[in-house]
Parts: structure tokens; sequence; C-alpha cells
């Protein structure tokens, strides 16, 4: 026997077929999903300072320095470059009325590139690393949540890297560099603190992005 529900009558719901029955529940929509990962240049990043710690690795090993110069080169810079590109990105990414330094408005672009201005440089990075904490931990309070984005950290590391710096610059006036490994060492450390630090900040802003707590 033949169905007697055509391909258009198959279409029409229960709900239109029994109207006197219980109301059928509309399908909810799909759910919306939320990234919590951490971003693709902060892995770039990551792996970027691993890879120069190699090379540094290698050439005080006695692997070719002076074929690694160039690579040696690109180590110290690419990690600075790679880590003011993050902070324009993250910036860019917060709500409009906490992209604000001191009471100003500052833009991703200004936020991050006012770093490559010589000697003013050394007082910036002391002001914007701590005040992107401040505005993801403004973003947490509103929400509720515990302030955790590391602004202390952020002051510790441009601090780390700041005596780095005059370490090397002492030991070439001075001609008494300090030992390479002695270098290497020191550069690793403050390595690990900035990708601490970037982690936390983005775990921080993943969390402020969240739901309300209770």
């Amino acid at each position: 026997m033949s169905n007697p529900l055509t391909a258009k009558d198959a279409s029409i719901t229960d709900q239109e077929m029994n109207p006197y029955g219980p109301p059928v529940a509309e399908p909810a929509p799909p759910r919306r999903v939320v990234r919590r990962g951490l971003s693709t240049r902060l892995y770039v990043y990551v792996v970027v300072e691993i890879g120069g710690v190699l090379v540094n690795i290698a050439a005080i090993a006695g692997f070719g320095r002076a074929s690694l110069a160039s690579l040696l080169m690109f180590a110290r810079l690419a990690p600075f470059l790679l880590r003011l590109g993050w902070l324009q990105r993250l910036w860019e990414s917060l709500p409009p009325g906490r992209q604000v330094v001191r009471g100003r408005p500052m833009s991703g672009r200004q936020a991050a590139w006012r770093n490559l201005i010589p000697i003013y440089n050394v007082y910036w990075m002391f002001v914007v690393y701590p005040g992107l904490c401040d505005a993801v931990n403004g973003m947490l309070g509103k929400k509720g949540r515990p302030r955790t984005a590391p602004a202390t950290l952020g002051v510790v590391c441009s601090a780390a890297g700041l005596v780095s710096s005059l370490v090397q610059q002492l030991g070439a006036f001075t001609d008494v560099p300090a030992g390479a490994a002695v270098e290497l060492v020191m550069n690793s450390g403050i390595s690990l603190l900035w990708i601490v630090f970037m982690v936390g900040v983005e775990h921080s802003l993943s969390q402020a992005r969240g739901k309300k707590v209770g």
C-alpha cells in the first residue's frame, strides 16, 4: 500500500497535524562557541624565543658563530617586534572604553610602537604593559571575577630587559663583556618571564570575556 503522505505533506510538523496536542518546543539555537585558547601570535612568539635560545647554544658550542651572526641578530630582534605586534593586537581587542593610558585614549598602534622611540621607550614600557593589565583587570572586576592580569610581572619583565641591555652596553664600553653562557642564561630567563606574562594576560582576558560567575 502506498504512503498517503506526499513529499509536501512530509514537511508538516506534528503541531500542524494535531493543533489540539501539547505544544512542541522549538529547537534551541546553536550555542556560540567562545575560543579560549592562546593566540597564534603568542605561539609564534614562543617558537621564535625557543629558536633563539637554540641558536645561542649552537654559537656558544662553536658551531660556526660567524655564520650564525645573522641568525643571532634575528634571534634578538624578532621577539621584540613580535611582542609589539602581540601588544597592538591585544590592545585593539579591548573594548573602546578600556583603550586608555592614564586617562588618555590610546590606539593599539600608539600603545605598541611608542616602544620604538629611543629613550622614551624606557619610560613607556613601564607604562603600557601594566596599563594593559589594568584594562583587563577592570573588565574582570566588572564581571565579578578575580583581577588576575599580572601587572607586577609586566614591570618585572620590563626592568629585567632594561638591566640586561645595560649590562650588555656596559660590557661593550668597558671591553669586559659578560660571558656568553651568563648572557644566554640571563636572556633565557627574561624570555621565560615574558612568555609567562603574555600567557597570563591572554588567560585573564579570556576569563574577562566569559560569563559572569554565579
